[in-house]
């Protein structure tokens, strides 16, 4: 099991919460997106704690949630956020996506390999 998986899976309940936390509920769309987008997020990491892939970039639950860490980072642009809601989607994105590519680096063992020549 892998501790980002878990730390993704965290972020993706934020966003499942984030619009009540951030005062988003008034833009309907926003709010189901970050709901349903949030639990495929949280789906998706999950499955990927428990499905340990052959090292390769063919990680499905790590490309899922790097998708979604996408969708929240230009997310808050499609709508009328404030200026201050703006980090509390972006941030947790950010995180996401760093998350994502940093497993899959590891599955695909390039950075295993750098680690073996030092």
């Amino acid at each position: 099991m892998d501790w980002r998986h878990w730390l993704n899976a965290i972020v993706g309940a934020w966003f499942i919460v984030a619009p009540w936390v951030l005062g988003l509920t008034h833009l309907n769309t926003a709010t189901w997106f970050s709901m349903v987008i949030g639990a495929v997020q949280v789906v998706a990491a999950v499955w990927g704690s428990l499905w340990m892939p052959a090292a390769s970039w063919r990680s499905v639950p790590d490309w899922i949630t790097l998708v979604t860490g996408f969708w929240f980072l230009v997310h808050p642009f499609l709508g009328h956020f404030e200026d201050w809601q703006y980090f509390g989607t972006i941030v947790p994105a950010l995180a996401t996506m760093v998350l994502s590519l940093w497993t899959l680096m590891m599955h695909s063992g390039s950075m295993g390999n750098r680690a073996g020549r030092i």
